[in-house]
């Protein structure tokens, strides 16, 4: 394989990358895991019946596969060790728990006293959640429920929750808390330039006190 091809975004890439970002964390680390691109749903069967499983779509999904919430907890999620903290961003459509992460903000304002830690999402994938030994939040482009990620911005294909990120980071160069990025992310992406407006959303695997600061 030459080198062009290890750099595209194909499945296998995609997957040893993760392993790459695992494989050496340590109890104390913080891993950044970033993806903007296509996000589907798929439909699988377990022990407990049928279920939608949310999905990032590889360059070569068409031949390789999908990438299932599923196995983004196995190779990802439950790898980060104790004491270790893995920070997602998830720019696509269908992703607003595309990681089967149990605790989420359910609000869909901006005030801060709609942002809640600690409630447990509901519905019929509750007894799917797994745990792990680590810390995971997410920040997702929408809100469990929505299926529209925003690809465009500005006339731009550019993910509106990137876009968001980048600029509300370079706004808070002092430093924000997970709170108040959640609620500038939220302003930004629900502005009607990209001409669709969006409610990003944060979920984790543990109750996480949103008023801490927020640090890669």
């Amino acid at each position: 394989m030459n080198m062009v091809n290890t750099l595209m975004p194909l499945k296998n890439n995609i997957m040893g990358g993760l392993k790459w970002l695992t494989n050496s964390s340590r109890s104390g680390d913080t891993m950044f895991f970033h993806y903007s691109g296509h996000g589907n749903q798929n439909k699988s069967r377990s022990g407990d019946g049928e279920r939608v499983n949310e999905c990032l779509m590889p360059l070569d999904y068409s031949s390789s596969g999908m990438i299932s919430d599923e196995e983004l907890h196995q190779q990802l999620i439950s790898q980060v060790p104790e004491g270790a903290r893995l920070i997602s961003l998830v720019d696509c459509c269908n992703s607003g728990n595309g990681m089967d992460l149990p605790y989420c903000s359910e609000a869909r304002g901006l005030s801060k006293k709609d942002i809640k830690s600690g409630r447990k999402k509901k519905g019929n994938k509750e007894n799917t959640f797994r745990s792990s030994p680590g810390t995971t939040i997410c920040f997702s482009s929408i809100q469990e429920g929505d299926s529209y990620g925003g690809q465009g911005y500005g006339g731009q294909m550019s993910g509106k929750l990137t876009h968001a990120f980048l600029e509300v980071m370079q706004r808070n160069s002092s430093g924000v808390s997970y709170e108040d990025l959640l609620c500038q992310m939220r302003e930004v992406a629900g502005a009607s330039r990209g001409g669709y407006q969006q409610t990003p959303s944060v979920s984790f695997n543990n109750t996480v006190d949103l008023n801490q600061w927020f640090s890669v």
